[in-house]
């Protein structure tokens, strides 16, 4: 027993929508006071979470600086990669109707 197809597909879709728009938010320099740093985390215990730094890592990569996106987390190259990748293979999916995303 596992999540439906359906359902999977809505809840990556979901998340990507999300990350696009926390991306938009935090690219887009009038925001950033508004959003601001937010990691429960971190200010429950002090110290960064694993993923701390993730949004400034993929802004760098976004903008070509691999290095600097390295050194902020390399967490962001896979969080950015699945981005771009996701929707276009969830959308092959659908439109091929496969599930090589739900099989994955």
């Amino acid at each position: 027993m596992g999540i439906s197809r359906k359902n999977l597909y809505i809840l990556i879709m979901l998340f990507c929508m999300s990350g696009y728009t926390w991306l938009v938010m935090h690219i887009d320099s009038r925001w950033v006071n508004f959003v601001g740093p937010i990691c429960i985390f971190k200010k429950a215990t002090g110290f960064p979470c694993p993923s701390c730094g993730s949004t400034r890592s993929m802004i760098a990569l976004i903008h070509g600086d691999f290095l600097k996106g390295l050194s902020w987390n390399p967490m962001g190259f896979l969080l950015l990669g699945g981005l771009l990748v996701f929707p276009f293979w969830l959308l092959h999916d659908l439109f091929f109707k496969k599930y090589s995303f739900h099989l994955f």
